[in-house]
């Protein structure tokens, strides 16, 4: 498993707020785009199989790349 966390400032580790839902939306932006990640909290967690290819790495990688993309986006138009 891996977890991804999301914070508001790099920086200072400033944390998002818990109603921007932020883990849930990159959760539910990746889904659309055939990838499965567990939110929780202003976290993304993965659990990968235990054996796959490169192509499948790079992937996951461009679709959490483009569900983060899109969340941002979300989140600037709020």
């Amino acid at each position: 498993m891996m977890g991804l966390e999301f914070v508001r400032d790099k920086s200072t580790k400033e944390v998002y707020e818990v109603e921007a839902d932020v883990g849930g939306r990159v959760a539910r932006h990746a889904q659309s785009r055939g990838l499965i990640v567990r939110p929780l909290g202003n976290m993304a967690v993965l659990s990968p199989p235990l054996s796959f290819t490169e192509d499948q790495i790079g992937k996951i990688g461009s679709i959490l790349e483009e569900s983060i993309r899109a969340t941002q986006d979300d989140l600037a138009g709020q």
